[in-house]
């Protein structure tokens, strides 16, 4: 489709559907996404460890590429290519509305999804259940979603007498809502910042960053033929999507229509029968002042 024509069609679309941006939005990141390297994105809600776990991965420990800090610092989707991936920080969940906006832009095309989630506070809670919902909802994304989604709880080490059990009732919450069981991780960023730069290799093994590493690296590359059929199937769903909203609009409009005729049609024949029963009454008054004068 030519640039002009898409810009067309895309107009006259948002003239029949009041979410006619989002869906075409939608369906221009997946077509776009087609070339790009495998893009894996982190997200989960505010204050996970999510930057901090792919400055990790990405081993920019000394120097941060992806903002930390004790005050909400990722308020806008970053990206950085890393050994052929592509690695996406998304804004913390259920922060503001135009934070889960910006993550869900980057969501909706995600090959890999590492979904964060802080031990310290417990099993997972409702935010994050819902969000899980949300996500197996998006178009394609229940595709190979047992491969694709990575959970990962974090600070292994402030927390690591109740990890397990906390990891066992996150699996669980997670098949009991999807149905499915993905790969669980714990980690440790401390641990592997400092051991790493502190030489310690007992620190970076206990971290078990560099297994999460492997995995991503090294297992997830052969995803390759499985992504490109998730892309394919995204964007088939998201051109499903908007033909489905066209039709359902245009039903809605007939409808509305043949509501409007039918009115107009009554309309017309109470004034058609209220013009003939005037004119009859006044045939018959004119006739009888006739006859007297």
């Amino acid at each position: 489709m030519s640039s002009d024509l898409k810009i067309s069609t895309y107009k006259k679309l948002n003239q029949y559907l009041n979410d006619g941006g989002q869906l075409t939005s939608a369906l221009d990141s997946a077509l776009s996404a087609t070339a790009q390297p495998l893009r894996i994105t982190t997200c989960g809600l505010l204050k996970a460890g999510k930057s901090s776990l792919l400055n990790a991965l990405t081993d920019h420990l000394e120097t941060e590429l992806f903002a930390t800090g004790a005050v909400r610092t990722t308020v806008q989707n970053q990206t950085l290519s890393h050994q052929d991936f592509i690695f996406v920080d998304t804004p913390g969940l259920d922060a503001t509305e135009e934070d889960d906006k910006e993550a869900w832009d980057a969501l909706g095309i995600a090959d890999v999804l590492l979904f964060v989630h802080d031990p310290g506070v417990g099993e997972l809670d409702q935010a994050e259940v819902k969000f899980l919902l949300e996500l197996a909802g998006q178009p394609g994304a229940r595709h190979g979603l047992e491969e694709r989604l990575v959970v990962i709880l974090t600070r292994l080490d402030s927390n690591e007498e109740v990890i397990d059990a906390i990891a066992q009732k996150v699996q669980h919450q997670i098949k009991s809502c999807l149905g499915i069981e993905p790969r669980l991780f714990q980690v440790s960023f401390t641990s592997y910042q400092n051991g790493k730069l502190q030489g310690k290799q007992k620190l970076v093994e206990y971290s078990r960053i560099p297994v999460l590493q492997q995995y991503i690296f090294e297992n997830l590359a052969r995803m390759h033929s499985h992504i490109q059929t998730l892309r394919q199937v995204r964007i088939d769903d998201s051109c499903k999507e908007l033909i489905n909203a066209v039709d359902t609009e245009i039903a809605k409009r007939m409808e509305q229509s043949i509501i409007a005729q039918k009115k107009f049609d009554q309309s017309t024949q109470a004034f058609t029968k209220d013009s003939e029963t005037l004119i009859n009454s006044l045939r018959t008054k004119f006739a009888a002042y006739d006859k007297i004068y």
